[in-house]
């Protein structure tokens, strides 16, 4: 039954906390929305969300999301001291803080949209009309999870914007603002993670004073200071790999839970355009597809172990496990939504979802529940669903006539 007639317990409980800022009213359209992102949907909009909840109209989520005052980033808060209660989903000082980026894509005549403007994607490779946020995620070789996100708005989605107030920030000063943030809420980590576009003078200054180590790949075309000569770092990498160089083994955990072998030269030296001296790690390894595949690393820790660094880097890979999952199984680009307020809370909202089926793996709380608990994140949703199915059958019991006036409710009993 691929509808909402009432609320499970697992789900109601868990966001009694979260929500208790809010009015009866907005609270119950709440529940009604993050239930509805463990449904199945061709597409997620409000009118699903009202159509999968006959106790929900339309114009009542639209308003919940969009005008209601809540503080979202107050229920994000509240979600991050949640797992930070709880010893088996808490950030430890083995984990790593991983910025990243993440785009939307839009189609070519959007322009309502706030934020919306054409620039670069990762995930298209190349120029779109899209929207972009930049994340902060938690990882350990146990756990991954959204922290927070900033939305980057272009300037030329800042003009379209007339009469906003918005201050144009570019992607550095988001990252840094998440950091910060993120430290003040006492997130424990090792290192800091981000790719090789985020790795600038502003970056590492700022890692620099607030004594924050750091791991990033350096792009083959910067240029790098070794044994007192510049040169780019593509070069220095095709020198080790012709050289012969890369011959010290470390053997480290990948984000998939298996063992890897790479093989590394370091050495300590300097970044163009950066005053302090950095460590730099060149690295031999497989990829995927068992190609070899060489990279330079760079990390500020001039002491910790190789091989520390190289797992701290190989666990950043996690942060793309968690787009993919809020994407694919919580909807998080999908919202029918044009104001950043909007999409903003939906994005709260996705992670809160993620972050509730989270904590129930992690803590065992499935257990109670079946005999045969979910070892996955794609098992835990199916076991939500039917646990929603379960909670509305006595409502469809008792009037079975709901499955004639909302034909959109098709009737499938869990096994």
């Amino acid at each position: 039954m691929n509808c909402i007639l009432a609320i499970p317990g697992i789900i109601s409980k868990y966001f009694v906390g979260l929500s208790d800022g809010l009015s009866k009213k907005m609270r119950g359209i709440l529940l009604y929305y993050v239930t509805s992102l463990y449904l199945e949907h061709k597409r997620f909009t409000l009118t699903e969300v009202a159509r999968k909840s006959p106790n929900v109209k339309y114009q009542s989520v639209q308003y919940f999301l969009s005008e209601a005052k809540w503080d979202e980033r107050e229920l994000n808060v509240k979600r991050i001291e949640e797992l930070q209660s709880h010893r088996q989903t808490k950030s430890t000082k083995g984990g790593i803080l991983i910025i990243d980026d993440t785009s939307n894509k839009k189609s070519k005549n959007c322009k309502r949209t706030d934020s919306v403007a054409k620039q670069y994607s990762s995930e298209q490779e190349g120029i779109v009309n899209c929207q972009t946020s930049v994340w902060l995620n938690y990882a350990d070789k146990n756990k991954i999870w959204p922290v927070d996100l900033k939305a980057y708005w272009p300037k030329q989605a800042i003009q379209r914007a007339k009469g906003s107030n918005i201050i144009f920030k570019d992607k550095i000063e988001l990252a840094i603002e998440l950091i910060t943030e993120a430290i003040s809420l006492g997130i424990e980590f090792n290192y800091l993670s981000f790719d090789n576009w985020y790795l600038c003078k502003e970056t590492i200054e700022f890692c620099q004073q607030k004594e924050v180590r750091f791991i990033s790949e350096v792009k083959v075309n910067r240029w790098v200071k070794w044994q007192g000569r510049w040169h780019k770092a593509g070069e220095l990498v095709k020198l080790a790999q012709d050289k012969g160089w890369a011959v010290k083994p470390a053997k480290v955990s990948t984000v998939k839970g298996d063992d890897r072998t790479y093989f590394y030269y370091e050495f300590e030296g300097m970044l163009k355009d950066v005053t302090s001296r950095l460590r730099f790690i060149i690295t031999r390894g497989t990829n995927e597809e068992g190609t070899v595949c060489y990279r330079m690393l760079v990390t500020n820790d001039l002491k910790a172990p190789a091989k520390e660094i190289i797992q701290g880097y190989t666990l950043r890979w996690a942060t793309e496990v968690c787009f993919q999952r809020l994407k694919n199984l919580f909807y998080l680009d999908q919202f029918q939504v044009h104001y950043q307020k909007g999409f903003t809370r939906h994005y709260y909202l996705c992670m809160s979802a993620y972050t509730l089926i989270l904590k129930h793996l992690m803590c065992g709380s499935f257990d109670k529940l079946t005999s045969s608990p979910p070892k996955t994140f794609e098992q835990a949703l199916h076991l939500i669903r039917d646990l929603i199915t379960v909670a509305s059958l006595p409502t469809l019991n008792s009037d079975v006539t709901i499955l004639i006036r909302n034909k959109d409710i098709k009737l499938k009993i869990p096994a």
